[in-house]
């Protein structure tokens, strides 16, 4: 599965009665978001606002459910926009400030299809609502003077919404160190473009709106199981995350866990212990592989497991014991967010850390059944991304 983030522009609404519409087949599963502001200042209030799922004409969400130890919450409506909120609020002296909500949802493929080779007659009135700069995705200005350089000779709204986006895809990038998805102030991302999808979706908004293209967010999720159809739960570890999802028989997302609050149990952590420990990635999986014992790692924390292993090198510890070691700390970490989303059925395990033999045979002994994995495990999340634009 990709939790993706799609460009929407409006353009297609502007032909809708020239234009085919396709409802493909439906795709379902539960969503669950967990939210931890424990470590906002002790000596402040703490209020929290997530949007709040509703059905409409193309999704149906049902069993929505919240809970945490807030001091009170409520589902809210802004006077502007009418939009659903969540609010929750903590006070000052509240030691924890956590949030669960869930629900369950079932969603409509809609493909649009057929446009027609001339632009039709359209009113920007009738979009006024999309063409709006907001607070923090202005118009004018910057904003302005860039957005009219990329759609510099485009004519119609669909050529300057696809010269937008591929000017978008080719100069934001992933960032990381962002925090959450990001807060989608465009002044800023275009001094600094690396960023989450939020923010890249917000200049990709502003910049359309200031070509006079109506525009908005659609955040979405999609499951894809291209290359193992029968696959029943997915482990993901890249770079900066890892994710564990499980499937029902259709191939629809039951129970989805992921960590990415941290480096911890993921490819950036081996890196650095593997460079601790003087070894290239790909010497790190083999040389754990020759151990002939493990020695285990306290912490999980990449700074203080950095420290850890700098100790148990200076006492003389073997490396590939450490190495061991360290593999089988990200495995135990990984497993357990397996089993707790069901690792019934067949595993794939996708992302670069899929391509680390050591982890791929310390999975299987764990699991006690064969992984799966694709030639390219680091180009899954790629293949995803190509596979929901082709539709």
């Amino acid at each position: 599965m990709e939790r993706s983030l799609r460009f929407v522009s409006l353009a297609a609404m502007l032909c809708l009665s020239a234009v085919s519409m396709v409802w493909a087949k439906s795709h379902s599963g539960m969503v669950t978001v967990e939210v931890d502001l424990s470590a906002h200042a002790a000596d402040q209030d703490t209020r929290l606002w997530i949007p709040y799922p509703v059905s409409d004409r193309d999704q149906t969400v049902t069993d929505i459910r919240f809970s945490g130890d807030y001091s009170q919450a409520g589902v809210y409506t802004d006077k502007t926009y009418e939009t659903p909120i969540l609010y929750a609020e903590w006070p000052k002296e509240a030691q924890n400030r956590k949030l669960a909500l869930s629900f369950e949802v079932e969603r409509q493929e809609v493909r649009h299809r057929d446009f027609p080779a001339k632009q039709p007659a359209w009113n920007p009135a009738d979009y006024a609502e999309f063409l709006k700069p907001t607070y923090l995705g202005p118009t004018d200005g910057e904003v302005k003077k860039l957005s009219d350089s990329i759609t510099k000779g485009k004519k119609t709204v669909m050529e300057k919404a696809k010269a937008i986006y591929d000017w978008t895809c080719e100069n934001m990038y992933r960032d990381p160190d962002t925090i959450g998805c990001g807060k989608g102030d465009v002044c800023m991302l275009l001094k600094k473009p690396g960023a989450k999808c939020t923010d890249i979706s917000s200049v990709y908004i502003a910049l359309a709106r200031a070509a006079g293209v109506p525009a908005r967010e659609i955040f979405s999720v999609r499951l894809a199981r291209y290359f193992f159809p029968e696959a029943a739960t997915v482990l993901d570890i890249g770079g900066q995350d890892s994710k564990a999802i499980a499937m029902n028989s259709s191939g629809r997302v039951v129970k989805f866990e992921m960590n990415d609050r941290c480096a911890a149990g993921t490819g950036k952590f081996l890196e650095i212990m593997a460079k601790s420990l003087g070894f290239s990635l790909e010497q790190f999986a083999a040389e754990a592989l020759e151990a002939d014992k493990d020695i285990q790692i306290n912490s999980m924390c990449t700074v203080f497991a950095e420290s850890e292993v700098t100790s148990l090198v200076a006492r003389g510890e073997d490396r590939r014991n450490i190495a061991l070691g360290l593999h089988k700390s990200v495995v135990r970490r990984a497993a357990g967010m397996l089993r707790r989303v069901s690792a019934d059925g067949p595993v794939v395990f996708s992302g670069g850390v899929a391509k680390n033999r050591c982890m791929l045979k310390l999975m299987e002994e764990t699991l006690q059944q064969p992984i799966w994995t694709a030639e390219d495990p680091q180009m899954t999340g790629a293949l995803g991304a190509a596979l929901l634009a082709g539709h």
